[in-house]
């Protein structure tokens, strides 16, 4: 798709570290994210993803808090809910943005159902921790019997106590693809594959929903390859990728090649769930339509446009 703009905001820039996620504070955080995007809203095809990690999470504590008052939903359920309400938010900040400039675009969320491989490693080998860290001992105690009861596996954390782990499969397709693209050639401003869509495989009766999650920037890479698009963005909560990240040495890139982002990953330079899935999905994009990825803070687009921040990825 000609001139198409695709936009990864991170979960953890939509919900500061610092930050308790209030819905003031998510509001005002993805109303600076559009007024940064202005440029392509008002001018280009948009196709803008999110995370939802924190939001999920709140989600799941929520479930445990009442616990024998409520059902609990499965984890692709709590997906679909924050993909919504997210997207409700970023589609109203970008409706009263163009009303401001006297402009309009029709903009829609599209909830995503992604196919991944019922043979995935990864769906019998979990990885990806999601809600509390269960440290008391009653909290214990009943974190067990879900071991039991319902199958969840567990790991012990480096600070102390325990946590939940769910398979993070790699996506294969995005079920509802065609969906973004006609929108997008009707000159809409599409949210979609929100954190990283809800995982299915294909069981007997069709399509079954798959109790993990799927990272959003692989699957964003996926889906914009999909239409074609040129350059992706991945907006994060650290400016630039950097090298020898946490250490004395640390440096940061301005840029990088496809062979110098796999040297770097094969060298273990990037964190699991951190920045590895990006570099990952960066490659990914530009080994299929893509021509540039940019890395960045969600704040710092404006500067990094123009040279004076951010990490540039080319083939």
């Amino acid at each position: 798709m000609k001139d198409l703009v695709v936009v990864a905001l991170g979960g953890n820039a939509i919900k500061k570290r610092r930050e308790k996620g209030t819905f003031k504070q998510i509001e005002k955080n993805i109303e600076r994210a559009v007024k940064g995007l202005l440029p392509f809203i008002k001018e280009n095809p948009l196709l803008i993803t999110h995370g939802n990690g924190p939001q999920v999470g709140i989600l799941l504590l929520l479930q445990e808090m009442a616990k024998g008052t409520i059902p609990e939903m499965p984890i692709p359920v709590l997906t679909a809910q924050t993909d919504g309400w997210i997207g409700y938010l970023i589609q109203q900040k970008i409706i009263n943005l163009l009303k401001r400039e006297n402009l309009f675009r029709p903009t829609a969320t599209v909830l995503t159902q992604v196919l991944v491989d019922e043979n995935d490693p990864a769906l019998k080998n979990p990885t990806k921790p999601v809600g509390k860290v269960y440290q008391k001992e009653e909290e214990i105690k009943d974190l067990f019997e879900k071991v039991e009861k319902e199958g969840w596996q567990i790991r012990k954390e480096p600070q102390g106590g325990w946590r939940r782990v769910v398979p993070s499969p790699r996506p294969i397709k995005i079920i509802e693809e065609e969906v973004p693209a006609i929108l997008l050639r009707a000159n809409a401003i599409v949210v979609a594959v929100g954190g990283g869509g809800m995982p299915v495989i294909l069981a007997k009766e069709g399509f079954e929903g798959v109790e993990g999650v799927i990272d959003k920037d692989l699957t964003t890479a996926l889906l914009a390859s999909s239409l074609g698009a040129k350059r992706l963005f991945i907006l994060t909560d650290t400016e630039k990728v950097m090298l020898n990240f946490s250490k004395k040495d640390v440096r940061p890139l301005d840029f990088l090649t496809v062979s110098l982002a796999e040297k770097y990953l094969a060298e273990g330079h990037f964190g699991e769930g951190s920045m590895k899935p990006k570099i990952e999905a960066a490659m990914s994009f530009l080994k299929g339509s893509g021509e540039e990825v940019l890395i960045t803070d969600l704040f710092k687009l404006r500067e990094a446009l123009v040279g004076k921040t951010g990490t540039w990825i080319v083939k």
